[in-house]
């Protein structure tokens, strides 16, 4: 069977179930029916005292899709910034009343 740190130090890569999850690889019920039809290999190692399922982060992205890139705030603002245009493109004209109104609204003055 072979040394249990020496096992888990080859596998140090893998993911366990709970980071496959937190890096968008699925749900619980996801990945397990994935492993139960045979889609998913699974490696059984002992990481942190606890036995634990682990994947390959190649077959997570071959079985259940790559997970998306991780969004920063650049890309996450100018996300942002695209979906404020395409609501002002679809907005009916605001009077001056409306706009001062939803001026004030914006700089806190709505409480």
């Amino acid at each position: 069977m072979g040394n249990p740190a020496i096992i888990a130090e080859r596998y140090s890569h893998y993911l366990d179930i709970h980071q496959a999850i937190a890096l968008g690889y699925g749900t619980v019920a996801t990945i397990r029916r994935r492993i139960a039809s045979g889609e998913l290999p699974r490696v059984k190692i002992i990481r942190d005292g606890k036995r634990k399922n682990v994947f390959d982060p190649a077959d997570l992205d071959r079985v259940l899709g790559a997970r998306p890139e991780p969004v920063g705030p650049a890309a996450a603002e100018a996300a942002l910034d695209a979906a404020v245009d395409e609501v002002v493109a679809k907005a009916p004209r605001l009077s001056a009343a409306q706009l001062a109104r939803l001026g004030s609204i914006l700089d806190g003055g709505a409480r």
